[in-house]
């Protein structure tokens, strides 16, 4: 296949799964060549990602610290097969994890508060689950007030085409005390940017869309009361998910009613939306157990088949949806 053009053989390999990729690397120099290019990883995270309607997830059961990848085969739609990870700092007890982006992942260690003590025992790394690759952040320049929240998100630089993470660290009863820091890949401390919005940051709704990391967080700059008009409806049986379909414009937010009713015709307590997938589809996760794919034309669902999971009656997972990347670590 050498006497094939170069940039066809570029293009067949930017459509090929990490696993399949590493593997051709075996094939002759021409493909070593290519793929370990410094444009390759861009050239296939830019196809896997525009490609087809096939999803695939990180799964992490919430009773053990292990970490699954799996793969939707478009020949069998709603069949994910898993394959278990293992990275060896994975193995240390109560980290969170952000969402993937780009193909990477934050891990931090939990703290129920931060402080000048809690500085030898905070953890944190940045992870390719494809490759198995990591690696560990600097300690954070923990702030001089007693106790802190903290509220962590990964982003990418397209300008500079850098990975960031950005820790907000805030007083609980008092939004005013607070301070922000940015650790670029690559850099050796953590950057001071000052103070944050005087406003309450939810550290498990965030979203990077569109280069910047997002946060759902209550206003708390003026006191007083105002009316939340959104909210037109509440039903036990549903929630409204609402999406932005143009980025920045207000008004192209669109309602979706979702039936809390999972396949089986049980009412759920929480509802979780995954991923909006290419068809329109909903990718949702019922009470941290049951994936299933929501039709918003219809309203019909049907579940996911996942298998090789440990199989515990009653097990929970967290779900992140999820793009492979070559993208090296020490390429920063």
């Amino acid at each position: 296949m050498d006497r094939f053009p170069t940039d066809i053989i570029t293009i067949i390999l930017t459509y090929l799964p990490v696993k399949s990729v590493l593997r051709c690397r075996s094939v002759s120099k021409t493909w070593l060549a290519i793929i370990d290019s410094l444009q390759f990883p861009e050239l296939h995270l830019n196809a896997s990602t525009r490609s087809s309607n096939s999803s695939s997830f990180i799964i992490l059961p919430t009773d053990f610290n292990e970490i699954y990848i799996t793969n939707e085969d478009e020949r069998f739609p709603r069949i994910l097969e898993t394959t278990k990870i293992n990275l060896s700092f994975y193995q240390e007890a109560d980290l969170i994890q952000d969402p993937s982006v780009h193909g990477l992942m934050f891990f931090s260690t939990w703290c129920r508060s931060y402080s000048k003590e809690a500085h030898n025992y905070i953890s944190m790394y940045i992870c390719n689950p494809a490759t198995r690759d990591f690696v560990k952040l600097p300690n954070l320049n923990i702030p001089e007030c007693t106790t802190s929240k903290l509220v962590s998100g990964l982003g990418f630089d397209t300008v500079r085409r850098e990975f960031k993470v950005v820790q907000i660290f805030y007083q609980s009863w008092d939004v005013r005390i607070s301070e922000v820091q940015v650790y670029t890949l690559g850099a050796n401390s953590w950057r001071n940017l000052g103070r944050a919005p005087n406003v309450k940051f939810k550290k498990h709704f965030r979203a990077f869309v569109n280069g910047s990391v997002h946060w759902l967080a209550e206003d708390e700059s003026e006191d007083g009361f105002r009316c939340l008009s959104v909210i037109d409806n509440f039903s036990a049986g549903h929630i409204e998910i609402w999406i932005m379909k143009e980025y920045n414009v207000k008004e192209s937010w669109t309602r979706y009613v979702v039936s809390k009713l999972d396949v089986d015709g049980v009412l759920c307590e929480t509802v979780q939306p995954i991923l909006l997938r290419k068809n329109g589809e909903i990718v949702i996760l019922y009470d941290r157990m049951e994936l299933v794919s929501y039709n918003i034309g219809n309203g019909n669902f049907n579940a996911f088949e996942v298998h090789g999971l440990p199989g515990l009656p009653h097990e929970t997972y967290k779900i992140f949806s999820y793009v492979e990347t070559l993208t090296s670590l020490n390429a920063f």
